[in-house]
C-alpha cells in the first residue's frame, strides 16, 4: 500500500533527466567549420591551370602560336572568357608559303567555352579556346583562325589525369588557296601530383556563420574554401528541430558561386553529418 508514494519522486527524477538532456541539446549558433578531405568529394577550380589552359602555346611544323586566354570558372562549373580580345603572336606556315611571317596581334578576338562536372571524385573537363585575326602570310593579308579543345578526366581517387586534345588552324582569303590543318592526340596519363601546385589537392572547408536565431528558424552566411585558395560564398536558411536536435540548412551560392547549391545536416551536437549538392558544377555527397 505504500509503493504508490514512490511515483512522485520517480516522476521528479524523470523530469529532471529530461530537462538536463534538453539543456545539452541547443540549436547551432556562432561559427561551425567542417573540413572535407576524402577524394570522392574533391572540388577544383580549373581556371587555376595557368600553364595548361589560361595560356596557349602551340609549336609544330604547321605554325607557332602563343596567347593568353584568361577565363573564369563560374558557380555552374562553366568556363567564361574574361575579355573579348587578347594579344597573340602567330608564326604562319600552314599555307605552305616559302617564307612564314611573324605576326603580333594586339587585339585578337578569342573565346573560351566548356565546363566541368564531377561524380565520386572523378571530374570531367570539356574545354575549348578559339582565336582569330588578320595576319600577313607571304606578303598577303589573310584571315587566321585557330581552335584547341580538351576532353580531360581528373581522377582524384586514382590520382591520374588523362584525356584527348584536338588542334585546328585555317588560313583563308588574300587571293590564295584556303589551307587548313587539324591534329589530335591523347593527353596523359599524368600523375595528379603534377598539377597540385596550381589547383591544390581537392580538399576543401565549409564554414557556417549563423545569424541570431528567430525561434527555430536559422540563417546566415557560409563559405566553401578550396585548397587552391578559391573561396565560394553562400547564404543559407534552415530550421532546427527541438524534437530531434537536428538542423537542416539550404545553402545558395552568391557572386562567383551563383548556381551552386548545397544541403547541410547537423546532428544534435551541431556536427555536420551530411553535405549534398553541387559546387561549381561538381557533385558533393559527403557523410563523415
Amino acid at each position: 500500500m505504500k509503493q504508490p508514494k514512490l511515483i512522485l519522486p520517480l516522476a521528479l527524477v524523470a523530469g529532471s533527466l529530461t530537462l538536463a538532456l534538453q539543456t545539452l541539446v541547443a540549436q547551432p549558433s556562432g561559427s561551425i567549420t567542417n573540413a572535407v578531405t576524402n577524394a570522392a568529394n574533391a572540388l577544383w577550380d580549373f581556371s587555376q591551370l595557368t600553364n595548361e589552359l589560361q595560356t596557349i602555346s602551340v609549336n609544330n611544323q604547321n605554325f607557332v602560336l602563343d596567347y593568353a586566354d584568361p577565363f573564369t570558372q563560374d558557380g555552374h562549373g562553366k568556363f567564361v572568357a574574361s575579355a573579348s580580345t587578347t594579344a597573340a603572336t602567330v608564326l604562319t606556315g600552314i599555307s605552305n608559303d616559302n617564307t612564314p611571317a611573324t605576326n603580333d596581334l594586339a587585339e585578337a578576338p578569342y573565346k573560351v567555352t566548356g565546363s566541368v562536372t564531377s561524380a565520386k571524385g572523378v571530374a570531367k573537363i570539356a574545354f575549348t579556346t578559339k582565336l582569330s585575326g588578320t595576319v600577313e602570310s607571304d606578303g598577303k593579308s589573310r584571315e587566321f583562325s585557330f581552335s584547341e579543345a580538351y576532353m580531360v578526366k581528373v581522377d582524384a581517387v586514382g590520382g591520374q589525369v588523362t584525356g584527348r586534345w584536338t588542334v585546328g588552324a585555317r588560313l583563308a582569303g588574300g587571293g590564295a588557296p584556303t589551307r587548313s590543318k587539324t591534329t589530335s592526340g591523347t593527353y596523359g596519363p599524368y600523375p595528379l601530383t603534377d598539377y597540385l601546385a596550381e589547383v591544390g589537392n581537392g580538399t576543401w572547408t565549409l564554414v557556417l556563420d549563423f545569424n541570431a536565431a528567430s525561434g527555430n528558424t536559422l540563417g546566415g552566411n557560409a563559405t566553401v574554401a578550396l585548397n587552391s585558395g578559391t573561396v565560394y560564398p553562400f547564404t543559407f536558411t534552415g530550421a532546427y528541430s527541438a524534437h530531434s536536435g537536428e538542423s537542416k540548412l539550404n545553402l545558395k551560392g552568391q557572386g562567383a558561386a551563383a548556381g551552386s547549391l548545397l544541403q547541410v545536416t547537423l546532428n544534435s551536437s551541431n556536427q555536420v553529418t551530411r553535405i549534398a549538392g553541387h559546387v561549381s558544377g561538381q557533385t558533393v555527397n559527403f557523410s563523415p
